[in-house]
């Protein structure tokens, strides 16, 4: 925990050049050097999830690699815009010299990420990003196309006929919105006898997405594909769709490609993840935060890539950028 001194509050900050709109990077690369040792707020929307704790690694062991501070903090939940705003508040009066939120709401983040902008504090977005054009740069998976990619998948596997429904995660978050407007999209364009019959939302959460699934079980007779927009939904799902002897008849398409899910994926529960890289994206977002501080331009934007992984392709995974250590923790 740090107090900033009467110089540090007083001291100018950095303005971030707009680059590039978009760019794709696959390495962290080059590791930039820290002028000096930075103080930077990481806000994370909640933990409870392999994909975050994942993420987290990244941002923290490059954190620690790189020589720079990090203060931590999760709302403990998306609904939770209210905490993570007050928590963004508090970085800014802390002396924080920079914030790295993944935001809990697109749109409620908004005006607090203006607001600390404006008090001199830059704002970069990690995963999942605000609404608010004062972000410095956001470092994410590209999740329409993530989304495409499971429509493509699912309409294949069903050979463009069936019924299908969604769980389409957070509803205000960015990742997920985009990931089911994507899904939504190739299936009316490409796979026109495929009928979306449900859309639940709810948090990435097992044993949340277990219930959601039982009652669109329930609710529907016949399912013959099943969307979720993240693995930590997808087990919850395989989970309810196997006590209801239908795991067989379902392809069920997901994202994140946590350590959890390979058996999933091995057995065939779970017939396409599409991988979200967290730990790469914990380190590119530290990497570019520190080169903004450091005064160099940094791009608006940086996707990381997402390549789909299915029973076939497990073997070929670096599982050095996507998982902490299994004995790895937050502290």
């Amino acid at each position: 925990m740090w107090h900033p001194t009467k110089k540090e509050q007083s001291s100018s900050r950095i303005q971030v050049v707009e680059t590039a709109e978009r760019m794709v990077s696959s390495t962290p690369s080059q590791d930039p050097k820290p002028a000096r040792r930075y103080r930077i707020g990481v806000l994370f929307p909640f933990l409870a999830s392999p994909f975050w704790v994942n993420e987290a690694y990244g941002v923290i062991d490059q954190a620690n690699k790189l020589g720079v501070d990090v203060v931590w903090l999760s709302a403990d939940g998306y609904d939770n815009i209210d905490k993570q705003n007050s928590q963004m508040e508090d970085l800014v009066a802390r002396g924080a010299d920079a914030i790295l939120i993944a935001a809990t709401s697109s749109t409620g983040t908004g005006p607090t990420v203006d607001r600390a902008v404006a008090a001199g504090v830059p704002v970069f977005a990690h995963v999942t990003s605000s609404i608010s054009r004062n972000v410095s740069s956001a470092i994410l998976d590209d999740d329409l196309a993530i989304g495409r990619m499971q429509a493509d998948y699912m309409g294949r596997a069903l050979q463009g006929r069936g019924y299908v429904a969604m769980l389409s995660g957070p509803a205000a978050a960015e990742w997920s919105t985009l990931r089911a407007k994507g899904f939504k999209e190739i299936m009316a364009q490409k796979f026109p006898g495929i009928r979306i019959v449900a859309e639940r939302f709810g948090i990435p959460d097992r044993a949340d997405a277990q219930r959601l699934t039982e009652d669109l079980l329930t609710a529907n007779k016949r399912l013959d594909g099943l969307f979720t927009v993240a693995d930590g939904m997808a087990m919850g799902a395989v989970d309810a769709l196997r006590q209801a002897d239908r795991l067989d008849r379902t392809t069920v398409t997901t994202a994140s490609f946590s350590r959890e899910t390979v058996p999933h994926l091995r057995a065939g529960d779970i017939d396409l993840n599409v991988d979200e890289n967290p730990v790469l994206i914990g380190r590119v977002a530290i990497n570019t935060v520190v080169r903004a501080l450091n005064g160099t331009p940094v791009p608006r934007t940086i996707f990381v890539p997402n390549p789909p992984i299915t029973a076939a392709t497990l073997e070929r995974i670096d599982s050095t950028k996507q998982w902490a250590p299994p004995d790895w923790r937050l502290r």
